[in-house]
């Protein structure tokens, strides 16, 4: 039957070539954001776990600190700014001087997600250097002091991340004792 050629479907535009339809892009869009909200889940905000692992081991390392003190029968001193703390030691001369040979006790820089605020007998902040001493180790000053007899400084040290509702507050007392709690 060679009669009337059968008319072309309008919506084909060639041989085989077809569009998307709303419906499938739809889809595609919801599976897309679905694998994105997994992904974001599993990869989780790494910050406020970055800030409790740091109060956690400033709270162990002050203990570490304060232990040998006792068993060195040197007194050791803590001095904390708002992105590192170190721990200081007296040198033979009576001026205090950065712990830097010590494995555990070096100094350390914490990353940018994480803020340290010290409070020592009621006064929030950094102690004044001594302005007419031009060597750096020369002006360190400790805010807490860690004596040989097991007692310090009583202080309190914030630890926050950048969102301001969840932090850690690490608390030392003049016994030596040092405790940490989440605070909201």
């Amino acid at each position: 039957m060679t009669g009337t050629p059968r008319p072309r479907d309008s919506r084909c535009a060639g041989a085989g070539a077809r569009g998307f339809t709303l419906v499938e892009l739809l889809v595609v869009l919801v599976v897309v954001g679905v694998m994105i909200g997994l992904a974001t889940l599993a990869v989780g905000d790494r910050s406020g776990e970055q800030v409790e692992r740091e109060a956690e081991r400033l709270a162990a390392l002050l203990r570490m600190a304060r232990d040998e003190a006792i068993l060195t029968a040197q007194p050791l001193g803590l001095r904390v700014e708002p992105d590192r703390y170190l721990f200081l030691e007296l040198d033979g001369e009576g001026a205090w001087r950065r712990v830097d040979s010590d494995r555990v006790l070096h100094p350390r820089t914490l990353s940018e997600v994480v803020e340290l605020t010290i409070t020592v007998e009621g006064q929030r902040g950094l102690l004044a250097a001594a302005e007419d001493d031009d060597r750096e180790d020369e002006r360190l000053r400790p805010q807490v002091l860690l004596l040989e007899t097991g007692e310090m400084t009583p202080f309190e040290i914030t630890v926050r991340g950048p969102e301001r509702g969840r932090y850690y507050l690490l608390e030392g007392g003049l016994d030596g004792a040092v405790r940490l709690q989440a605070e909201d």
